[in-house]
């Protein structure tokens, strides 16, 4: 899948309207519904040959915005949206999916109405008593303002990655476990002669060394330096209560299924999902210490440097 995306990349062009971005950015107060006038333009990006459309900014900044506002107690100001990015984060969201699309037309796979009643089927935030419920499903959707049709019509994407991440997880078979370990295993013989230099033999040009060096200066610069203002934040180690952690089980059981794509019980992921929760918990004062540092109102604790070449940090994220 990487070899095609590098090889595509250039043809996978990424057009993005910022001004409809800006529009829409402008409408999401409140986070409510919003009028989308018919006559602006229905999609904030294209990639590749799909677009991305407007609707489906929309539903993944919701999805984002919910997330941070669960983090901050449903408090999030729109100043505090702002300040993560989650406009950015959901473009960039939007944009590699839509690069994984691209992969997976060309690959051929496709949706079908089957493919779509079974989806719906198995979701389990549609089922009471262990069943599908459509009076649920129906009840659901008109909570979320949205039309059965609509809903379906979103699904396609959703369920054609679900293919395409299945169609990647190929297992391995014996003979690709044996190639594997020969390489590893492969053994060369070779032979060695040392060839000692007198560095008194050695005679150096300095005009010569002086142009070998206008010619390759570029590779000998000092190494990239990082100044970083940290804050360290313990990891919260809460005792929750069967309720707040069964709770949480709900919102979050897509996160908890096994190697058959069956969501586990609550009582096999429950240690689990106890350090998941805390993770959440923890991540929130983060966030909140975070924004408090970029507006003055706290200081950093450590100011530290670090090398290019410290596999301990994110180089990527830094650079």
């Amino acid at each position: 899948m990487i070899t095609w995306m590098q090889k595509h990349r250039k043809y996978l062009v990424v057009t993005i309207w910022v001004s409809t971005i800006a529009f829409v950015g402008a409408g999401f107060v409140g986070w409510g519904a919003y009028d989308l006038n018919a006559s602006r333009a229905s999609s904030v990006a294209k990639v590749g040959h799909r677009n991305i459309s407007i609707q489906e900014f929309q539903n993944r900044y919701g999805q984002l915005h919910a997330y941070y506002s669960q983090l901050f107690d449903g408090q999030l100001s729109d100043e505090n949206a702002s300040e993560l990015g989650i406009e950015n984060l959901a473009l960039e969201a939007l944009v590699n999916d839509a690069m994984l699309l691209n992969f997976a037309d060309d690959l051929g796979l496709g949706v079908n109405d089957e493919d779509i009643v079974k989806y719906i089927i198995a979701d389990q935030n549609f089922h009471s008593n262990g069943k599908f419920d459509k009076e649920l499903y129906k009840n659901t959707l008109k909570r979320a303002r949205t039309t059965e049709s609509e809903y379906e019509e979103s699904l396609k994407n959703v369920i054609l990655l679900d293919k395409l991440r299945h169609a990647l997880n190929l297992p391995a078979n014996a003979q690709d476990i044996d190639m594997l370990t020969a390489s590893f295993l492969m053994q060369d013989k070779i032979s060695i002669k040392v060839v000692e230099a007198n560095a008194d033999e050695i005679k150096i040009d300095e005009d010569a060394l002086k142009k070998l060096w206008e010619e390759h200066k570029n590779e000998y610069k000092t190494m990239t330096e990082f100044k970083l203002d940290t804050k360290f934040i313990p990891a919260i180690s809460s005792d929750a209560n069967t309720n707040e952690l069964t709770e949480f089980y709900n919102e979050n059981k897509n996160e908890y299924k096994g190697s058959d794509d069956k969501i586990k019980e609550f009582e096999a992921v429950k240690d689990e999902v106890l350090k998941d929760y805390n993770l959440k918990q923890t991540k929130k004062v983060a966030l909140e210490e975070y924004l408090k540092i970029k507006k003055d109102e706290k200081q950093a604790d450590v100011s530290i440097a670090t090398f290019e070449d410290n596999a301990s940090l994110p180089m990527d994220e830094l650079k």
